[in-house]
């Protein structure tokens, strides 16, 4: 408004500038070269702005001239990279969609700009490691490393690669270099961990972690968890005192306490410390959080060797934390089973939904029924069912696999290309988010 208002302004002071010298016109007289020319102020002074106009006409047109060529490089480029952008996306939907021909056809239009180039020999190398084509991709990340701003994506799929053939020490020769370019990278970082916790170079694993920058929220949780499992290496070393494993994992379990594996050894060692009530409070939290089968297990055997009314007694006060899990009427079955308490096994058996029924909980029933004195129909009749569900399961579980394996082939994520996992590879990491980040 202000902007129409200030307009407004000068229109009006032009108007009343030409009112004036139209009310009081004047005369100038000008001789040059002989000549002699009279005339009016305002005409004057249209000729000269007449003259101003045209002058600056003149020199916008001889700009165009001279900038014409470089006008039309740069749209001939701005198309180029369009097309080269549409491939990127239309490649990357071929990609997930599992159309190789496509993919690689939309690959070779991203090689028309230097920009998306990289991008297209990215697919034809994800296409190579979907193949199985080692020697390819090889060539394809070689190619990528040659381009000054491919050097480090080359080193990530040297090192993907490498992992995904087992050649651990090669994937951490290939993850140094990627350090050296771009050291503050998460996944360099997360990658050299996992690669030095299992070397046990614990003091490098750890000073990959401190360097790792975490935002709030998720990462810096995962941040957590990397910690607490390294200070749960630390611990399984030899030769360590039973009170420097104490102040490990119990560092350890301060930053993650869902850590199962981790709480369970810092409960074993709390134990061995005589801090019974101790060991309790921390499987009980860990429970809580991670409501994992062996944590309970854990818990359940704190009780004496033998006292199996003592052990359903834990059993049950592990599952009034968290009566919703649904661990809680298997574990308290079991414990009820061992301590020959054959109405709260049943009652607990039944609580079970039928979605849940696994060949394990049919066995628990044929023990039931076994200690029960049953008719031995009824026992084979609940034997049967879990062999059958066995079967079951391990059909299921190959056509899983099988069905994994091909989905595996075609998985990927168009944010993949931008964001920082430029270079997942498929197949194998849908089991485990990443093998670089799985220990």
């Amino acid at each position: 408004m202000l902007r129409g208002l200030f307009l407004f302004f000068k229109l009006g002071l032009i108007a009343a500038v030409a009112v004036w010298i139209a009310s009081n016109p004047g005369m100038v007289s000008v001789q040059w070269l002989g000549y002699q020319m009279d005339t009016s102020v305002g005409v004057l002074i249209s000729g000269v702005l007449a003259l101003m106009l045209v002058f600056g006409l003149f020199i916008w047109l001889l700009k165009s001239l001279i900038k014409f060529p470089s006008t039309v490089s740069l749209a001939y480029r701005s198309r180029q990279l369009k097309k080269a952008l549409d491939a990127l996306v239309e490649g990357g939907i071929a990609f997930i969609a599992g159309d190789e021909k496509e993919t690689l056809k939309q690959a070779q239009r991203m090689n028309i700009t230097r920009a998306t180039a990289i991008y297209g020999l990215w697919f034809q190398a994800r296409l190579a490691v979907r193949a199985g084509n080692r020697e390819e991709a090889m060539a394809l990340f070689t190619r990528m490393g040659q381009m000054p701003e491919g050097e480090f994506m080359s080193l990530r799929g040297f090192t993907k690669l490498a992992l995904l053939e087992g050649k651990k020490a090669t994937a951490l020769q290939y993850a140094e270099k990627a350090y050296a370019i771009y050291p503050t990278s998460p996944w360099v970082l997360k990658t050299l961990f996992h690669l030095y916790l299992e070397k046990k170079s614990f003091d490098r694993a750890e000073l990959m972690l401190d360097q790792w920058k975490a935002r709030k929220g998720k990462e810096k949780d995962l941040k957590n968890d990397l910690k607490s499992s390294l200070y749960f290496e630390k611990a399984q070393q030899e030769n360590m005192s039973l009170d420097s494993k104490l102040d490990l994992l119990g560092a350890g379990f301060d930053l993650a306490p869902q850590n199962a594996s981790l709480a369970e050894a810092y409960a074993k060692c709390l134990q061995d410390s005589s801090k019974s009530k101790k060991a309790q409070k921390v499987l009980e939290k860990c429970w809580e959080l991670s409501q994992d089968y062996n944590v309970a297990q854990a818990y359940i055997s704190l009780a004496p060797v033998g006292r199996s009314i003592e052990q359903y007694t834990l059993a049950q006060k592990l599952m009034a934390l968290t009566p919703a899990s649904k661990f809680a009427n298997i574990i308290i079955a079991e414990a009820a089973l061992k301590a020959k308490l054959w109405g709260e096994a049943r009652a607990h058996l039944k609580k079970i939904p039928s979605v849940q029924e696994t060949p394990y909980i049919y066995e628990l029933w044929a023990k039931l029924e076994e200690a029960e004195k049953e008719s031995p129909e009824v026992v084979a009749k609940w034997r049967d069912r879990a062999l059958k569900g066995l079967s079951d399961f391990t059909e299921k579980r190959h056509n899983s696999e099988a069905r994994r394996s091909d989905a595996g082939r075609y998985c990927g994520s168009l944010s993949c290309i931008m964001a920082d996992d430029v270079l997942s590879f498929p197949s194998n990491e849908n089991d485990s988010k990443d093998e670089t980040e799985a220990s």
